[in-house]
């Protein structure tokens, strides 16, 4: 396994993936633990982190996602989490001691980003700074999330263009079935529709199931269901592992 970024401080900074939404809810949480679970399955070794959080004081959000990946998987290294009310209480220190701890992990990470694409995470010089900038400044690309839901065309479609205008490095994106759905007649013919107008290629579904749900902690099949509906193979390559014998 080979990593091309410089140390910092005598550690390896890893490379990983940023984990964004098209919206609050789309299952950033299940794709992230899913993707690195089956990776680790493949005989990788990958961690899912969320090392910035927004939630009110003294609720179960604090730490209900991290907690949930920490289930699933085995933490390689014990994973930081920041904590604010909202995005106006993160300092200039605060930012800077969130980069430092992903640019010092070991190992590649995927790593969630709250809320949605263009969601603030931190106000600089007076300009608001969100996950595109993030990976900016991680010098990883984005993988993006969205729910398989009838909404997903309007979502998807301005999520990339946004991402794209701030040149980030653009993966692909899955979706993430994460209520059951009888039927979506609509969904193979938008997908094909996005692939060809936005050029930025379909990695997969992860299908719904009764046995997983990020707030009662299951874990279910989803790491069987992330195998059988993913391609992770540009995923494992945008985070920047390369197998060697």
């Amino acid at each position: 396994m080979t990593h091309s970024l410089q140390p910092i401080n005598g550690q390896i900074m890893t490379e990983g993936v940023l984990i964004v939404g098209t919206h609050a809810e789309c299952g950033k949480t299940i794709a992230a633990t899913g993707l690195a679970g089956a990776m680790v399955q493949n005989g990788l070794r990958m961690q899912a982190i969320k090392p910035l959080e927004f939630a009110a004081p003294g609720t179960l959000k604090q730490t209900l996602d991290q907690d949930y990946m920490n289930r699933v998987l085995r933490p390689l290294q014990r994973p930081e989490n920041l904590i604010f009310d909202t995005f106006h209480a993160v300092t200039p220190v605060d930012w800077n001691r969130l980069i430092h701890y992903v640019q010092g992990m070991t190992y590649p990470c995927l790593i969630e980003s709250p809320g949605c694409y263009s969601t603030p995470l931190f106000l600089k010089n007076d300009e608001l700074r969100d996950g595109a900038f993030l990976a900016h400044e991680l010098g990883i690309p984005i993988l993006l999330v969205t729910e398989k839901s009838p909404l997903f065309l309007q979502r998807l479609r301005g999520a990339i263009r946004y991402l794209r205008s701030c040149e980030t490095s653009l993966i692909g994106w899955v979706s993430v079935e994460t209520h059951q759905q009888s039927n979506a007649p609509f969904w193979e013919k938008e997908v094909n529709y996005i692939i060809q107008q936005e050029q930025c290629p379909y990695l997969g579904n992860i299908a719904y199931s009764p046995s997983i749900g990020v707030t009662q902690g299951h874990q279910g099949n989803l790491i069987h269901r992330t195998q059988e509906g993913v391609d992770l193979l540009p995923i494992q390559m945008g985070a920047g592992i390369v197998l060697t014998r």
